[in-house]
C-alpha cells in the first residue's frame, strides 16, 4: 500500500511541478507575480501552492486505488476520481466554499475519459494516427493563446 500512495504522490508531484513551472513562466513573461481570475486576484505562490495541495490530495487518494487500475472502469472511475478532487481543491483554494463547486465531478468525468484513453494508448489497444499529434498540438496552442487573452493579458 505505501509503494502504491509513493507512486500516485510521485506522478502527482511532477504533474504540480510541471504546471507551477508554467505559472512561474507566465510571471516572467508579465513581469508580474499577480494574476486575475474573474473578480479574483491570486498570486503565482497561492497559484502553485493550490497545484500542490491538489496534488497530495489527489495523489494520495489514486495511490490507495492503485489496484483497481488493472480494470478499464477501474481507471475510468480512478480518473473521474482523481479529476474531481483536483478541480475541487484547486476551487476551493481560489474561491472557498462556492456554489459553482458542483462542475467539478463533470469535470472530473471528462479526466475519467482521458485516464482511459492513456491506459489504452499505453497498452497499445488504439490504433496509432499520425496526424493526431499536431492536431492535438493546435488544439493546445489554440487554447493557450484564448488562456491568454482570457486571464493572463
Amino acid at each position: 500500500m505505501t509503494s502504491n500512495i509513493r507512486w500516485g504522490l510521485t506522478w502527482a508531484l511532477w504533474i504540480a511541478t510541471a504546471f507551477s513551472v508554467w505559472v512561474l513562466a507566465l510571471s516572467l513573461v508579465r513581469h508580474t507575480w499577480h494574476f486575475k481570475f474573474d473578480d479574483l486576484e491570486m498570486t503565482a505562490a497561492q497559484i502553485i501552492a493550490g497545484y500542490y495541495a491538489a496534488a497530495l490530495v489527489a495523489g494520495s487518494v489514486v495511490g490507495v486505488l492503485r489496484p483497481f487500475l488493472r480494470w478499464r472502469i477501474g481507471t475510468f472511475v480512478i480518473g473521474a476520481i482523481a479529476g474531481t478532487l483536483v478541480y475541487a481543491t484547486i476551487g476551493l483554494t481560489m474561491y472557498g466554499r462556492n456554489e459553482v463547486l458542483w462542475v467539478t465531478p463533470v469535470l472530473g468525468l471528462a479526466t475519467g475519459g482521458l485516464a482511459l484513453v492513456i491506459q489504452d494508448e499505453d497498452r497499445g489497444r488504439t490504433v496509432p494516427n499520425a496526424r493526431r499529434v499536431p492536431l492535438l498540438t493546435s488544439i493546445a496552442v489554440v487554447l493557450l493563446i484564448v488562456l491568454w487573452f482570457m486571464y493572463w493579458r
